[in-house]
């Protein structure tokens, strides 16, 4: 009797000790069922998509078509593989978020698919920076094909690199597009009418 109580409280404080764990842990984590319902959820995932997330479906918080299950289903048919995924879900006050996903199947002490636990990291930001660079060297890009010359003031084309391209690799880029992408020529002078036969023009007064 004495060895099960003691049992009994090692593995109360092992439990307790790993719900400590996962709610300090920042990233979202989620447990789902066979069907896709959520079953569990550490803190951040409570305070992402509610505390009534418990019983829903996953999908219920998908928001735009997506291919999220296909993408997850080796899971639940029995690979041991960590699958990622990005989804875009909505949060708790409506607001659409991208979340980043590590999915791993559960089984039981048969080797049967119970279900699956996710980690999420919300990415939002970080992929609209991506997006935001993504686009100022594009433009970066175009100041540079357009004015090889560099007649665009330096201050703006830092602007559009944000400092990550210096004078150097300013001047360097520009040459390059320069070579690949030379101006088009400028159209040929057209040429002087010839003088019509018999008409002269003379210097002086004509007589």
């Amino acid at each position: 009797e004495r060895n099960r109580d003691q049992w009994q409280h090692a593995l109360h404080r092992l439990s307790t000790r790993n719900q400590a764990i996962l709610a300090a842990v920042p990233e979202i984590i989620m447990e789902v069922d066979n069907d896709k319902v959520y079953t569990w959820a550490n803190q951040a995932g409570l305070d992402f998509f509610g505390p009534d997330v418990i019983g829903k479906e996953a999908a219920f918080y998908f928001e735009g078509e997506q291919e999220t299950y296909s993408v997850v289903q080796p899971l639940f048919d029995g690979a041991e593989d960590v699958t990622h995924v990005e989804s875009w879900q909505r949060r708790r006050d409506g607001q659409k978020r991208l979340l980043a996903w590590q999915c791993r199947a559960l089984k039981d002490e048969n080797g049967n698919v119970t279900g699956a636990l996710s980690s999420a990291r919300d990415i939002t930001e970080s992929k609209q920076a991506d997006e935001v660079r993504r686009e100022s060297d594009a433009i970066a890009v175009t100041l540079l094909y357009l004015d090889p010359a560099g007649t665009i003031p330096r201050t703006v084309k830092r602007h559009y690199t944000g400092e990550r391209i210096g004078e150097q690799a300013l001047s360097g880029v520009s040459g390059m597009l320069a070579e690949l992408f030379p101006p088009p020529e400028p159209p040929p002078r057209p040429a002087e009418a010839a003088p019509r036969p018999g008409h002269h023009h003379s210097a002086g007064r004509s007589v």
